[in-house]
């Protein structure tokens, strides 16, 4: 029951996402990452406690605590599928940068943050679980966008089609990360992206559509 809630709801709330991140495209930086590289974080050592849960530590352990923390804020923020797809783009290499340099700790230190980026892992596992959703639903919409872009003919019919949906248009390289991760169908889900992002390009063009 839980599977077909989130089948039915995801693609009418991630079109309303997109809509909505597309009219505020000005402050998409809320919703990723900062892509600061982790030594620009160093700015910022005057004002970090040299602590963490009590227990005095180097600057160098400190700042790496806070760059794993920021990591798990921005986990936090996960409240819908289209926000974990987002969130599933940069994380990889969000949590790498912010543990860079752990190897230059002490044992006790790294241990510390091996904890802390273990916590953020399971935060992101948990976000993975609650808002990942079954290959079928997505298969099924991008199979019926697909024959509906067959059908335009005119521009104003491709406009009624791009304008409600522009943002998961312009998503299509990246919304298999919205899938179930060891769903077996997420190959299927990759290929018919690519054919509506093949067939959205040449109807654009077609059409003389900018």
């Amino acid at each position: 029951m839980k599977n077909s809630i989130k089948i039915v709801s995801f693609f009418s709330l991630l079109s309303c996402l997109f809509i909505i991140s597309s009219c505020n495209s000005n402050n998409s930086d809320s919703s990723v990452i900062a892509e600061e590289d982790a030594d620009d974080y160093e700015y910022i050592t005057d004002l970090i406690s040299d602590s963490v849960e009590g227990d005095k530590v180097s600057k160098e352990c400190a700042v790496i605590c806070y760059r794993v923390e920021q990591v798990s804020d921005r986990v936090n923020t996960v409240h819908s599928p289209q926000q974990l797809m987002e969130l599933k783009k940069e994380y990889s290499k969000k949590i790498g940068e912010a543990t860079k340099g752990t190897e230059e700790l002490d044992k006790s230190e790294k241990q510390l943050v091996a904890k802390h980026a273990e916590e953020v892992e399971e935060s992101y596992r948990n976000a993975c679980s609650e808002f990942e959703v079954p290959a079928v639903g997505v298969i099924q919409n991008l199979s019926s966008l697909i024959k509906r872009i067959d059908q335009i003919k005119t521009k104003d019919e491709f406009y009624r089609f791009q304008d409600c949906r522009y943002g998961m248009l312009q998503d299509l390289d990246y919304i298999h990360l919205c899938v179930e991760h060891n769903d077996k169908r997420i190959n299927e889900v990759k290929r018919l992206a690519q054919v509506l992002k093949s067939k959205y390009e040449s109807k654009k063009h077609e059409l003389g559509v900018n």
